[in-house]
């Protein structure tokens, strides 16, 4: 691309998609400072006799809010590479959450682990009506006292294997609770805010930028 190619992008904010996001990166690395544009005006005279890069530099110096109008670009192209790779993920969380909520396995596998809980708490606490999920990795923590090694999950299964074989194909009811359990929650969320804060930001700059070309 030709430098004046590279402007009108860079003006138009790469409308025609021109500007690769490695190039833009490129260009954020070599933005004049302001002591160089003084340096370059000083020279305006010779510009033809500058070596190229130093006719480019000349030249972007020259455009209003250059290096503001550059960093709204990367972050649009940004914001596009990173919505490509977490769209992905979101879709397979919400997919998942529907699943979760629609499983007619998975309500009745936690009828019987309350069920379950409330008989071994008889007396104390056994007519719970709910628990926190959290509770259920204590059934690979509570062992039984008569067979070494087994768990109070081990016994569940057992029950499962015996009287609910239905319930042994949970798996069907959620073919995409094993994929979406791979990406952490918070990183999505992290993402997702810096994604929000960044439009923010963006939007500022450019709201400036259009106010200053009025």
């Amino acid at each position: 691309m030709s430098d004046e190619d590279i402007i009108k992008a860079i003006l138009s904010m790469d409308s025609k998609e021109n500007l690769p996001i490695d190039m833009v990166e490129q260009l954020l690395k070599f933005t004049p400072s302001p002591e160089e544009c003084v340096l370059l005006d000083e020279h305006s005279d010779e510009i033809d006799s500058l070596a190229r890069a130093d006719r480019f530099l000349y030249e972007v110096s020259k455009v209003p809010h250059y290096e503001q109008r550059l960093r709204s670009l990367h972050y649009k192209k940004r914001f596009q590479v990173t919505l490509s790779e977490i769209q992905p993920r979101i879709t397979s969380v919400m997919e998942a959450s529907r699943e979760v909520s629609r499983s007619r396995r998975l309500r009745r596998l936690l009828e019987i682990v309350l069920a379950l809980g409330n008989y071994m708490n008889r007396g104390a606490r056994g007519n719970a009506s709910g628990f926190r999920l959290a509770s259920l990795n204590r059934l690979a923590d509570t062992k039984s006292s008569f067979a070494k090694g087994t768990t109070l999950l081990h016994y569940l299964v057992q029950i499962l294997e015996k009287k609910f074989r239905d319930i042994c194909r949970l798996d069907e009811d959620l073919p995409h609770v094993r994929l979406s359990a791979k990406f952490p929650l918070g990183s999505s969320a992290k993402t997702w805010l810096s994604c929000g804060q960044a439009l923010k930001m963006w939007q500022g700059k450019s709201s400036f930028i259009e106010a200053k070309a009025l």
